[in-house]
């Protein structure tokens, strides 16, 4: 059941996460529809999958590399590039930063493009 979450939650990160960023940017124009409440509940119960799916990895992680050291660049990057991400989109959803300023989303559209680019070119290099 737990590597069944994991393996979901990986799965359906990429089109939650940009369902979740196009509504922060359309809110303005969403919150006439008569059924944006099922909407937020919706990303609400989406968004509670990929924590506990995410915390499911990390630890399943750090229980099989608890005697190794990180001395590769690759992952290195895939370290910062993942958990910036991960952690920018975690406060840029908690502390609503959407509401604050277009910057912001900017920012996170910048972030997320950054992340689905590395994702891209690291399964392109797995298949040559």
């Amino acid at each position: 059941m737990k590597y069944c979450i994991i393996k979901l939650s990986q799965k359906l990160f990429i089109p939650i996460c940009a369902i979740m960023i196009f509504y922060c940017l359309f809110r303005e124009s969403l919150i006439q529809l008569p059924y944006v409440n099922i909407l937020r509940y919706i990303l609400l119960v989406l968004g509670m999958l990929l924590i506990v799916g995410f915390s499911g990895e990390l630890l399943e992680n750090t229980n099989k590399s608890k005697g190794k050291k990180i001395s590769n660049v690759k992952s290195i990057t895939e370290y910062v590039v993942n958990y910036s991400f991960y952690i920018y989109f975690f406060i840029y959803l908690v502390f609503q930063l959407d509401r604050k300023s277009v910057l912001f989303n900017y920012l996170i559209l910048l972030i997320f493009g950054i992340y689905l680019g590395y994702r891209f070119a690291v399964r392109s290099y797995r298949q040559w």
